[in-house]
């Protein structure tokens, strides 16, 4: 329980830009040899493959912003989509026909995990804020479990701005 996922979360990274590799370069090529009743689909693989990385980083977050009950952050997200996407699809697919609607899926989605990156960071920002603070106010009491530091004994001074332990 609480141990890190750091690990498998960049290994899924890692795995997905790998995937995406596959749907630029090879997918194309394979495709009309393997699936010849979907060799129209040839141009859109390339494209809709850029998106497995800003949604595989979406699920993450999503999954990470659930776990800590902030639904909202989750709902804006899918807003952020919604709203990119049409507003988006229409003039991309009227430029571009079916590709244009790709395109516009790929912005919609990097939209919106962009934003919900930037969240997690402010909101890993002031966590590390937290910990700090309460580190120092532990240190105050002479000991802080967080980062494993002791106040000067000796001196009596915290590496607090010179406030004194107790």
């Amino acid at each position: 329980v609480g141990e890190s996922t750091g690990k498998i979360k960049i290994l899924t990274i890692i795995v997905s830009f790998f995937i995406m590799l596959l749907g630029i370069f090879v997918a194309p090529l394979v495709i009309p040899i393997v699936l010849p009743e979907y060799a129209a689909t040839i141009d859109l693989i390339p494209i809709l493959s850029l998106v497995i990385i800003p949604r595989t980083i979406s699920v993450m977050l999503t999954s990470s912003f659930l776990g800590k009950e902030n639904s909202k952050y989750v709902v804006i997200g899918n807003i952020i989509t919604f709203g990119v996407l049409v507003v988006s699809l229409f003039p991309l697919a009227e430029l571009f026909e079916i590709t244009g609607v790709a395109i516009a899926y790929v912005i919609a989605f990097s939209s919106s995990t962009t934003y919900m990156i930037a969240k997690y960071l402010q909101l890993m920002k002031i966590i590390l804020k937290m910990k700090i603070r309460d580190c120092w106010l532990k240190m105050l009491s002479r000991h802080c479990q967080f980062c494993s530091l002791k106040a000067n004994s000796w001196t009596g001074f915290a590496p607090d701005f010179g406030h004194r332990t107790r």
